[in-house]
């Protein structure tokens, strides 16, 4: 897996289980970035896509509110948009 684990089960099911649990740092700040450019029409990552160390977003603390939130309710894209 990208953060380097290896599954007990080399699977389609073990990576889905990785990339929306917990350990994984980058999918609720990517979620949240774009229904943020959905509904604004820009991410606070510009370009969208381009979500690295070298291109922090516009404003570092509502990414992190909004990642937060994201996973505070269970990754529900409704709970975030409202």
């Amino acid at each position: 897996l990208p953060d380097g684990t290896t599954p007990a089960a080399a699977t389609r099911a073990a990576l889905a289980a990785w990339v929306t649990g917990p350990g994984n740092p980058y999918f609720a700040p990517a979620a949240a970035n774009r229904v943020w450019a959905q509904l604004l029409g820009r991410g606070l990552t510009d370009p969208l896509d381009d979500a690295h160390d070298g291109n922090p977003p516009s404003h570092p603390g509502l990414m992190a509110l909004l990642a937060h939130e994201f996973r505070a309710a269970g990754y529900d894209t409704k709970a975030l948009v409202r």
